[in-house]
């Protein structure tokens, strides 16, 4: 009599599910999506008072003009929120400007 060897093959994962990283849940299903994405911030918002400063614009004139330093917007936010003192912080290339840019922002 000869015997018969029976291997049972057994189902095996298939390596393309292991290279799937599992999938994490993040927030809640229950919430509603959000609204048209409309913002409610309005684009400009720098007062014509500011832009149209003579003196202000005159100062800028020491600044290259293919820099945009944003002085207004700086001035703007600087009366606005009445602050006594302000950081400047800019990268070393424009260090350079930095004494003209703290004069503007000083007067």
């Amino acid at each position: 009599m000869s015997e018969a060897t029976v291997t049972e093959k057994r189902p095996t994962k298939s390596s393309s599910n292991a290279a799937k990283p599992r999938k994490r849940f993040v927030g809640s299903k229950s919430s509603a999506p959000s609204k048209s994405g409309a913002s409610h911030v309005v684009a400009n918002q720098i007062p014509q008072e500011i832009l149209q400063d003579s003196q202000l614009n005159a100062a800028m004139k020491a600044l290259p003009s293919n820099y945009s330093f944003e002085i207004h917007k700086t001035i703007y936010h600087v009366r606005k929120n009445s602050s006594k003192m302000v950081a400047l912080q800019m990268p070393e290339g424009l260090q350079m400007f930095a004494c003209t840019i703290a004069d503007i922002i000083e007067r």
